[in-house]
C-alpha cells in the first residue's frame, strides 16, 4: 500500500527536486523535505472531543443495536464500551530520560484494531499502540481536576518545544544533532520516476550508509503543506503533492512506547 507522510507543517528544500539518474527514456528525481510531526495541546484537545464525541454515537448505536436483540449485548458492543474507556490524556507510570512522558489515546475501530489504540504524541504525532501497553506504561489524567489539567498541559508544552530542537534523551546526547529519536522536525528523502531499474543498488547504499539492515523502501505519498493551512484549523491539505519511494525511513522509534 501507500503510507501517507504526515505532518503538521511539510516543505520541501530548495534544492528539490534533484535529478540523479537518467537513461534515454527514464530519469529519476530526489525530493528532500523536511517535515514538523508535532502536535499542539490544543490541537490535541480537539482530537479528543471528536473521539469522546464519537463515544457517545457508538454507544447510542449500540443501545440500539441491543434494544433489537430484547437487550442482549453482542461482542462488537461489548468491545466498543471497553475501548471507549481509553479515550483520554496519559502520562508515563516511570520517568523517560527524567521526564514524565504524555500522549493521547482514543480507542480504534473495534472491527481493526479492538485492541488496539490511536496514540498522539507532541513531538512525532500519530502513531498506535497494543493497548496493554498503553495501560502497562501509562496512567490516565483526570484532565477535569486543576492539578491533572496543569500537569498535563505542562508536560505536553515542554515535550512540543523541546522536541523541535533536542531528541528524547535531551541536550546531552552523544550523537548530538544526528539522533532522531522522539524528534519533531525530520528530514524525508523521497524518489520519484523510474525507480524500479535502480531500487536494488538504491537499497544497497542506503544500508551502507545507515549501517542498517532495517531501511527499505517503501512507496509513499507527501503533501507540502501552505503557509495557509498552519494558520486556519478547516483547511484542506495544500498543494505540491507528490507519490513515489521513500529513500530513508523517517520515523525513527522515540523509545517510550
Amino acid at each position: 500500500g501507500i503510507t501517507m507522510i504526515k505532518g503538521r507543517d511539510i516543505k520541501m528544500t530548495d534544492d528539490s527536486p534533484r535529478e540523479i539518474w537518467k537513461s534515454e527514456q527514464h530519469s529519476v528525481l530526489h525530493f528532500h523535505a523536511k517535515s514538523d510531526r508535532g502536535i499542539r495541546h490544543d490541537e490535541a484537545q480537539k482530537i479528543l472531543e471528536a473521539a469522546v464525541k464519537a463515544h457517545a454515537e457508538d454507544e447510542a448505536e449500540a443501545k440500539r443495536r441491543a434494544a433489537k436483540r430484547g437487550g442482549r449485548v453482542g461482542m462488537t458492543d461489548m468491545r466498543t464500551k471497553q475501548t471507549n474507556k481509553m479515550n483520554g490524556f496519559y502520562i508515563s507510570r516511570n520517568k523517560i530520560f527524567g521526564q514524565d512522558v504524555p500522549l493521547l489515546a482514543t480507542k480504534m475501530s473495534t472491527q481493526v484494531g479492538w485492541n488496539k489504540a490511536r496514540i498522539f504524541r507532541p513531538a512525532t504525532g500519530e502513531s498506535t499502540m497494543f493497548t496493554v501497553d498503553l495501560y502497562n506504561k501509562y496512567r490516565k489524567v483526570d484532565i477535569t481536576t486543576e492539578s491533572g489539567a496543569a500537569q498535563l498541559l505542562a508536560c505536553w508544552e515542554r515535550e512540543f518545544n523541546d522536541r523541535l530542537v533536542h531528541c528524547l534523551h535531551g541536550p546531552q546526547c552523544r550523537h548530538g544533532s544526528q539522533c532522531l529519536v522522539g524528534k519533531r522536525m525530520v528530514d524525508i528523502h523521497v524518489l520519484s520516476g523510474s525507480v524500479v531499474p535502480v531500487w536494488g543498488k538504491i537499497e544497497n547504499a542506503i544500508r551502507k550508509i545507515s549501517g542498517s539492515h532495517n531501511k527499505n523502501l517503501k512507496i509513499v505519498r507527501v503533501q507540502e503543506t501552505s503557509p495557509e493551512e498552519l494558520n486556519d484549523d478547516d483547511a484542506e491539505e495544500g498543494e505540491g503533492e507528490g507519490e513515489g519511494e521513500e529513500l530513508m525511513d523517517e520515523d525513527e522509534d522515540d523509545g517510550s512506547s
